[in-house]
């Protein structure tokens, strides 16, 4: 028990932190399309649908993950704390194929 709350926190400190900032850089992800036939990339829409699903994928985890801590259901938090990581791992792949 003691180990998933360590856990919970190492997840969900982070995930706090960066909800301001991709918010902010979110909207910013319509400029991925300026350039001319930049609509026809997949590449360019894996990075936008990821820049802007990040911000509200945070939100709800922290949200939800919350209220699973403060029910004692630390393993569940700690697996729900964890989802922004599938966005930012997406961002990844699509920053390396670019």
């Amino acid at each position: 028990m003691r180990l998933s709350k360590i856990v919970f926190l190492l997840n969900i400190v982070p995930s706090f932190l960066a909800f301001i900032p991709t918010s902010i850089v979110a909207p910013l992800a319509l400029f991925l399309f300026d350039a001319p036939e930049s609509a026809k990339n997949l590449v360019n829409w894996l990075l936008f649908g990821s820049m802007l699903t990040l911000p509200i994928v945070i939100g709800i985890s922290l949200l939800i993950s919350s209220k699973l801590f403060k029910k004692q259901k630390y393993w569940l938090a700690v697996a729900v704390s964890s989802v922004p990581y599938v966005n930012i791992i997406l961002l990844m792949i699509a920053n390396s194929m670019y």
